[in-house]
């Protein structure tokens, strides 16, 4: 359980602090009581006392004077529950005090894993306040003690990380900079990760530059390590660190160490040299270390070992982007490309990358282009990682209009994949095939290639015949191919009753987009009763894609009955796809009098179990009420409407008072409403105890005071809204804040206003031991008396 969930006082019950000093002795009732449940050795005991004191800390300043001194004893305590309370008495600012005494050097010590990772996580929430910084910074250590602690290591990590956020505490982790890089060999990821992200905030201070410099040539020691990981994370630290000027010139000073490595005798050294000196190559200075070793590079190439080839590789290309080591790089792409045919499928997929990223540079684009037509076979590799690759370098490649003609050969490979065995490369295929189509060099071969899904929707893989089906309305996009798709149609009728699922949904959501080209709408039109059939398929995923198809295609009385008899539909997010879809069919005149008799039933989802149901509606209903027609069949529903108000589920009140809301902007309905509930009676509902359904009553008060319908019961709506004022919800105060301003807008409702508030602040201010409710009580009576002025 979090600390902010411990206790939540509602601000309704307790007053706002009394502002005096109360120094109640021990010896007074209730505080005896008071220090034996904080001295109390049972954690529910202890934590009630806590809970008991940081309430009355609300109401009275001082109060904690009295059970000074006991609040440090609660670290002997070793339950969590009442050291999670300290985050909350800390919301007090009187109690602060009593927290910046604890020993929390001791916590982080303690003998329970529990209590010294709650130590952590808690001094972590308590560096909101400012006041207590000082106290954390001397814990600080002790947390990173933590890191070599198995059962609080965590808790540890995600606590450094929150206070190293704040520049203010890095000064206090400084002194532990040679503890962080040896846990940049720690087993635990977490604690490799805090570790190397710690240094590279450090290093954008002065002081923690200086802390890491002595320690630069140990990094470069853990890049020949055993453990990837660790050596991935060093090459990341000296990135990182390189990007500081005083750090950059030691990493240079060790450049020779790292040319020494590419000649290591272990693989993963060497790779790892690769990558580092690619990376550092950002840095004009480094560069002048790496071009006299891009030969090196190269030579790593033809490595026996498949993990140096491809760092090589990615090293190489990573240095194209720099024009300086051109001519250096030169000599090596030849070689590199014919890492295309490598044995191993990691060299492959690399060079492939590579191959792409090389001819987006003007001066290796026309090396690049011989190598074009091994992609063929690539992508007829038998790994799924190489053929991913060969489809984004197809369409890397594509971009360059002079690499088009040698591509355009190649596009019945790609075409070939929409019958893979894997549904990601089947996928990656049709949509490189759509993205073709784009550009008028590659639409007429992709044209060509169309007839070949009629066969492919008839294959025995259900998961083939799902993806061309979606193939094909991808290409239906471009017009130019409408001809091409339009002989298929009629096979896609036989899919609609495919004994797979997601076949089924694939075509009938195929279908809607193929029905929307206006060049197709002969050819689909015969299939859209089979389409409405499936409104009634006993699959709910089918039934959804058939919902969402007909809401596109909707174009009758029939289709619209259809559609809203899943109003009652078992599955929500179906109810709720078919409220927003009338609502959106509602703006086609010709159909909203089919819409007209459902209305009754829309209404009905108001009262739904599901909340998203309930919402869907009443912004379904908004959208419906704009139509004049369909409005006249919302009459008749305004009084049930009126009395789902008073449901005892808040999201039912939120979702009717929407829809009661947007009705009152139109003469018709607001008169039907006032009918059923007289304008003054709807203060009554500023009372709810929901503060989102507050904030909705709130709108609808201010509507009806900005149009002159409020005359009467505005004492207690002022005096509502000024409580609200001190509400612990923040929605509350605002609705109290907007009623008020609301109020202040109007002439009369301003004088009454200021009586009223200049009253109540006289009654609080001279007469002793007088409460807000008093004072609220005495203005009441001022009221039914006739003495206020205004009223």
């Amino acid at each position: 359980m979090m600390a902010t969930e411990l206790h939540q006082p509602s601000s309704s019950t307790l007053p706002a602090p009394v502002s005096r000093n109360i120094t109640p002795g021990p010896e007074q009732p209730g505080f005896v009581e008071l220090r034996y449940l904080l001295q109390n050795k049972e954690s529910h005991n202890v934590q009630r006392g806590i809970e008991m004191l940081y309430r009355l800390a609300r109401i009275f300043y001082g109060v904690s004077q009295p059970v000074g001194g006991l609040i440090e004893k609660l670290i002997g305590n070793s339950e969590i529950k009442p050291l999670l309370q300290l985050f909350d008495l800390a919301k007090h600012p009187t109690l602060l005090t009593t927290i910046s005494s604890t020993r929390f050097v001791e916590l982080t010590k303690g003998q329970s894993p529990s209590v010294r990772s709650a130590a952590a996580s808690i001094l972590a929430e308590l560096a909101e306040h400012v006041e207590l910084h000082e106290m954390i910074r001397l814990a600080i250590p002790s947390m990173i003690e933590l890191l070599k602690d198995y059962g609080a290591r965590d808790a540890a990590v995600s606590a450094l990380t929150k206070l190293t956020e704040r520049v203010d505490f890095r000064n206090a982790i400084i002194p532990s900079v040679p503890l962080l890089f040896k846990h940049l060999k720690d087993d635990s990821s977490g604690v490799q990760s805090f570790a190397a992200s710690t240094l590279t905030r450090l290093s954008e201070q002065a002081e923690g530059c200086h802390a890491i410099l002595p320690l630069i040539p140990s990094l470069f020691e853990l890049l020949k390590d055993d453990k990837s990981n660790i050596r991935s994370t060093t090459v990341s630290v000296l990135t990182s660190l390189a990007k500081q000027v005083e750090l950059r010139k030691a990493i240079y000073s060790l450049g020779p160490s790292l040319v020494e490595i590419l000649t290591d005798a272990e693989s993963n050294a060497r790779s790892t040299a690769v990558s580092i000196l690619a990376s550092l190559a950002e840095h004009d200075e480094i560069r002048e270390i790496v071009r006299p070793v891009v030969p090196l590079f190269v030579d790593l190439l033809g490595n026996l070992e498949p993990q140096v080839r491809s760092a090589s590789v990615s090293a190489l290309v990573s240095l194209a982007k720099y024009v300086d080591l051109y001519e250096a790089i030169c000599p090596g792409i030849s070689p590199l490309l014919e890492l295309l045919k490598d044995e191993d499928q990691n060299v492959r997929s690399a060079a492939i990358s590579a191959m792409a990223e090389l001819a987006e540079e003007d001066e290796f684009c026309e090396a690049v282009s011989p190598t074009i037509p091994l992609l063929v076979e690539l992508l007829k590799d038998k790994y799924w990682g190489v053929q991913s690759a060969a489809i984004s370098a197809f369409i890397r490649l594509a971009k360059r209009v002079e690499l088009r003609l040698v591509l355009v050969p190649l596009v019945p490979s790609l075409f070939e994949l929409l019958k893979s065995s894997d549904s990601e490369i089947r996928e990656a295929a049709s949509s490189a095939m759509a993205k073709l189509a784009e550009d008028v060099e590659f639409r007429e071969e992709v044209r060509k290639n169309i007839p070949l899904l009629i066969e492919w929707l008839r294959d025995t893989d259900s998961g083939v015949r799902s993806d061309a089906i979606s193939g094909l309305a991808k290409l239906s996009e471009h017009v130019e191919l409408c001809d091409a798709i339009r002989p298929i149609i009629p096979s896609v009728s036989e899919l609609l009753k495919d004994e797979d699922v997601d076949t089924r949904s694939a075509t009938v959501s195929a279908l809607a987009s193929l029905a929307k080209r206006v060049e197709l709408r002969d050819e689909t039109r015969p299939l859209i009763p089979s389409l409405l059939e499936l409104l009634k398929e006993g699959n709910w995923t089918v039934r959804g894609a058939a919902t969402s198809a007909t809401i596109e295609l909707a174009e009758d009385a029939t289709s619209i009955a259809l559609l809203a008899g899943l109003l009652k539909d078992e599955v929500w997010f179906i109810r709720t796809k078919v409220i927003s879809g009338l609502a959106k069919l509602a703006e086609r005149a010709e159909l909203r009098e089919g819409i007209r008799a459902h209305i009754p039933s829309c209404v009905e989802l108001l009262k739904d179990d599901d909340s998203d149901v309930q919402s869907a509606a009443a912004s379904g209903l908004v959208e419906l009420a704009r139509h004049v027609e369909l409005r006249e069949a919302i009459h008749s529903a305004i009084s049930s409407l009126i009395d789902l108000l008073k449901d005892n589920r808040s999201s039912t009140r939120i979702s009717v008072a929407k829809v009661i809301e947007s009705l009152l902007i139109y003469a018709d309905t607001r008169d039907a409403i006032f009918q059923s509930r007289p304008p003054e009676s709807w203060l009554e509902y500023m009372h709810d105890s929901d503060a989102d359904a507050l904030n909705v009553f709130t709108e609808i008060f201010c509507f009806l005071v900005n149009k002159e319908y409020i005359q009467t019961g505005i004492l207690q709506v002022i005096l509502d809204a000024q409580n609200a004022l001190n509400d612990s919800n923040s929605s509350v105060r605002t609705s109290g804040a907007t009623v008020l301003l609301t109020m202040g807008k109007h002439a009369r409702l301003r004088d009454i206003l200021a009586e009223v508030c200049t009253i109540h602040a006289c009654i609080e201010r001279y007469i002793e031991g007088v409460t807000r409710r008093d004072a609220d009580m005495i203005l009441q009576r001022m009221e039914y008396f006739g003495i206020l002025k205004s009223l």
